[in-house]
């Protein structure tokens, strides 16, 4: 209408799947009680309880809800987790709740997000990993 061009929206991709598409959708009002193992990408919408393995992308949407370990190659939080995350990397959207420990390459908070927990990061080129905890506060920290 009024000659724009609406703009094609393409789905979410994942690079190791060639079909372009989600394997896994828990959908909103859905409540899953076990463990879910996926070998491309999952989307969690409704409220799961267990341990969660995705060998791509593992996106818990605003009204999702994981109280369980996640274990992923990515994962982004627009909803609640509960429990312990190891991605190479996370993401903790604005809205987004994340009570546990994590285990990390590289993360991406937004502000508003909540989190509650340890972090230890992951050295991407080797399995080094180095605890926050260890810095080293009087060098890390001193004013000029």
């Amino acid at each position: 209408m009024f000659g724009k061009k609406k703009k094609k929206v393409t789905p979410m991709k994942n690079k190791q799947n060639s079909s372009g598409n989600l394997t896994t959708l828990i959908g909103e009002g859905s409540e899953i009680e076990g463990n879910i193992h996926s070998s491309s990408s999952a989307k969690i919408e409704g409220k799961l309880r267990g341990t969660v393995k995705v060998n791509e992308t593992l996106i818990i949407g605003t009204n999702g809800t994981v109280h369980g370990d996640i274990h992923a190659k990515q994962v982004v939080v627009y909803g609640k987790v509960e429990g312990k995350i190891e991605a190479e990397l996370l993401e903790l959207k604005e809205k987004g709740s994340l009570t546990g420990d994590i285990l990390v390459e590289m993360m991406e908070f937004e502000k508003g997000g909540f989190f509650n927990g340890n972090c230890q990061m992951k050295n991407s080129s080797s399995d080094n990993v180095t605890n926050i905890n260890e810095a080293d506060s009087e060098s890390s920290f001193k004013t000029p």
